[in-house]
C-alpha cells in the first residue's frame, strides 16, 4: 500500500513538472522587438496614418513599410558597449528599454528606410541634390526634409534625455528645429496614446520650452 502511494506521488510529481515544462514553452519570453512592432501597428497606428519622411498615407500595416528608428539602435548599442545585437537585448536593461520606447519610431516606407543614412543628423549643404522625400544624404550624415525635422529633433531629445545617449547632431541645430516646426495635433496625438501604452509621454512634445534647458 506504502509502495502504491510513493508511485502516486511520482506520477503527480512528473505530471506536475511536464504542465510547467509545457507552459514555458507556450509562453516564452517576450521579445522586445517584436513587441514594439504589435503595438506600433495594432495600437499607435491602427486606424492607419502617415509616413514620417516622406508624408505618405497609408491604412493599415503592409510589406511596403516597416518600422523607422530616429535613434539609430546600432549606435545606442555603441554608446552602452553592450556587444551584439542580441547579446545587448539578452543583458541590457536599458538597451532593452529604449528598443521598446515608441517615441523614437515612426512608420516609413520600406524603399526610403533602405536609402536613408546616419546616424549624423544635421543641415547638409545645398549643393548635394534632396532625394524625392525632400531629405539629403551625405558620409553619414542625414537631413530629414523640413516637415520632419522638429519631430525628429524632439525624438532625439527624449532619447538623450531619458537614456542618457550622446545627441547625434549638433544641439543648436537640432533646438533649431524644434523651434522652427513645433508639435502639431498629430504629433500630439501620437505623443499621448504613447504614454497610456507606455506610462510616459515625450516630455519635449507635451511642453516644448524643456528644449531649452538642454546643455
Amino acid at each position: 500500500m506504502e509502495r502504491k502511494h510513493l508511485l502516486i506521488a511520482l506520477c503527480l510529481v512528473i505530471l506536475v513538472l511536464s504542465l510547467a515544462e509545457a507552459a514555458a514553452v507556450k509562453d516564452p519570453p517576450r521579445d522586445p522587438e517584436q513587441a514594439l512592432r504589435e503595438r506600433l501597428w495594432e495600437e499607435v497606428y491602427q486606424q492607419g496614418g502617415t509616413t514620417l519622411y516622406c508624408r505618405e498615407a497609408f491604412e493599415g500595416r503592409h510589406m511596403l513599410l516597416t518600422e523607422s528608428p530616429v535613434y539609430f539602435l546600432n549606435q545606442a548599442r555603441q554608446h552602452l558597449r553592450c556587444g551584439t545585437r542580441r547579446k545587448c537585448l539578452r543583458e541590457d536593461e536599458t538597451y532593452r528599454a529604449l528598443v521598446m520606447d515608441l517615441h523614437n519610431v515612426f512608420p516609413a516606407q520600406a524603399r526610403f528606410e533602405h536609402r536613408r543614412r546616419g546616424p549624423h543628423y544635421s543641415e547638409i549643404d545645398q549643393a548635394v541634390s534632396r532625394g524625392e522625400c525632400g531629405e539629403r544624404n551625405d558620409f553619414g550624415r542625414f537631413e530629414p526634409p523640413p516637415h520632419a525635422r522638429g519631430t525628429v529633433a524632439r525624438a532625439l531629445f527624449h532619447m538623450h534625455s531619458r537614456y542618457q545617449l550622446p545627441l547625434p547632431g549638433d544641439l543648436n541645430t537640432l533646438r533649431q528645429w524644434h523651434r522652427d516646426h513645433p508639435p502639431g495635433e498629430e504629433e500630439q496625438r501620437r505623443n499621448r496614446t504613447i504614454e497610456q501604452l507606455q506610462g510616459f509621454d515625450n516630455p519635449f512634445i507635451s511642453n516644448p520650452s524643456l528644449a531649452e534647458q538642454l546643455l
